[in-house]
């Protein structure tokens, strides 16, 4: 695969290599799938309940679920893409290559 060559050809071991391209590719993968819907994007039986009924319930479950807006998904893409570039980065600086 492409990108896992080039994190060989930046000095990665083999090992650092997998591992980096396996989490890329998750990410990748699970932010597609949020961006599209996903498996649980299909209708459900169950009447929605709604934000305010939510946060009286469950404020915990109500912080959470507002990064999961639609209008949030880039912004936190985009978070997340950083945060595992930065990881990127300091593995590189640690093998010393």
């Amino acid at each position: 695969n492409e990108l896992f060559g080039m994190f060989l050809d930046v000095g990665l071991d083999e090992d650092v290599a997998a591992r980096l391209y396996r989490g890329y590719r998750h990410f990748i993968t699970g932010a597609a799938l949020a961006a599209t819907g996903g498996p649980g994007a299909r209708q459900s039986a169950a009447e929605p309940v709604s934000d305010a009924e939510i946060e009286k319930a469950f404020p915990h479950l109500a912080a959470l679920t507002r990064n999961f807006k639609p209008a949030e998904q880039e912004a936190a893409f985009k978070r997340g893409l950083a945060h595992l570039l930065e990881g990127m980065a300091r593995l590189k600086r640690a093998s010393g290559r």
